[in-house]
């Protein structure tokens, strides 16, 4: 014998299946992540990498990647080294426009990438403008006064709690290109 079906057994039924295609549909229109645990751009150019929250000294032979990966350094392949025409006074002159008056306190001659410039894998649409392995003076500035950012550092569009302390960045980094002498981007770092 056959048992009934319930009008409740239905409306369960129907609702797990809603419940279901929200989560498919959900979890193919949500944005990708952007920490460095998630995002693969950063995962895939920095992977080896030695990560520092300044910048260093010297790059390391296998790169060093900065702010949990949004940046990344690399040493100068021969061919990017033939490129550079820029000397490091005339770098220190070019990044004294953002920098001002603060006292310089090393240039660092790398090839540059800003991760967050890069396309997703995958990605077939057009990129605006990556910033990828680019021959670059890093002229960093000291400030005496930190600069406060809330939360820490998160490329943009990333949610910050509102409970966190203030972070302090006592670094100005002025990237400089090696050829062209322009200003790429500037960045803080404690």
């Amino acid at each position: 014998m056959r048992r009934p079906i319930h009008l409740t057994h239905v409306l369960i039924g129907i609702v797990l299946l809603f419940l279901v295609i929200l989560v498919v549909v959900g979890a193919k229109n949500s944005p990708p992540p952007f920490h460095r645990g998630q995002d693969p751009r950063i995962a895939a150019f920095t992977n080896g990498m030695t990560f520092f929250s300044d910048v260093p000294a010297t790059v390391p032979a296998n790169g060093a990647a900065l702010l949990d990966g949004s940046f990344a350094l690399r040493p100068l392949t021969p061919a990017q080294a033939a490129q550079v025409g820029l000397t490091k006074d005339q770098a220190i002159a070019a990044a004294k426009s953002m920098g001002g008056q603060l006292p310089v306190a090393q240039a660092l001659l790398a090839s540059f990438t800003a991760v967050g410039t890069l396309p997703f894998p995958g990605d077939q649409g057009p990129v605006a403008k990556p910033i990828e392995n680019v021959p670059a003076w890093i002229i960093t500035f000291t400030r005496t006064t930190p600069v406060m950012h809330v939360g820490r550092f998160v490329p943009k569009g990333t949610p910050t709690p509102a409970s966190s302390p203030p972070a302090q960045y006592y670094h100005l980094n002025v990237v400089i290109n090696a050829e062209t002498g322009k200003i790429v981007l500037g960045f803080d770092t404690p």
